[in-house]
């Protein structure tokens, strides 16, 4: 019987304004929300200092990411996500009807961490 091994893969590259950087750092945000697949699930990447984990990606609406997604984008409110998916992106009016991938993710056990 032979034994497979498994490597993991290279950390992604996935950039945050130094606002989400902070919401991550103090816990508030565990989803991103992007025009595009930034990662798939179990790929890694480095925000806040921390080493973090793709756990779920799924694409839905803007609007219905608001309504759902909110909190894990560390939001008080869906207007207030909207508001700042907007900025981030430099779009205005934003688009509720236009698909997005909510990347949902929590810090990667066993990997590094900043001190």
């Amino acid at each position: 019987m032979s034994a497979v091994i498994t490597f993991p893969r290279p950390p992604i590259e996935i950039a945050f304004t130094p606002r989400n950087e902070e919401l991550i750092r103090v816990g508030l945000k565990r989803a991103t929300t992007r025009r595009s697949q930034h990662g798939k699930i179990g790929d890694t990447f480095r925000a806040a200092g921390r080493s973090w984990e793709i756990r779920s990606v799924v694409r839905m609406p803007l609007w219905q990411v608001s309504q759902l997604f909110f909190l894990l984008e560390g939001e008080p409110s869906p207007e207030y996500f909207v508001l700042e998916w907007g900025r981030c992106y430099g779009v205005e009016p934003v688009q509720l009807n236009q698909a997005v991938y909510v990347h949902i993710f929590v810090e990667a056990p066993g990997v590094y961490r900043a001190p």
